[in-house]
């Protein structure tokens, strides 16, 4: 089995969203993580990762 690329996106706007969007051409690699102040808006970006089939990221409110 290929290993596979894990990423997290810092931020759950528009551009996130954009970026997990784009993510559905990107082969060997999935949404890990997405982290935003807004748990809200992270929820509904992992949502969306979800619902594309680019990952079933966590929610985190902070990086550190």
């Amino acid at each position: 089995m290929a290993k596979r690329l894990g990423v997290g996106l810092i931020g759950a706007g528009f551009i996130a969203k954009f970026h997990i969007r784009s993510w559905v051409s990107v082969r060997d690699a999935d949404i890990k993580a997405i982290c935003s102040a807004s748990e809200a808006s992270a929820r509904e970006a992992a949502s969306l990762a979800k619902s594309l089939r680019v990952g079933d990221p966590r929610v985190y409110r902070s990086a550190t």
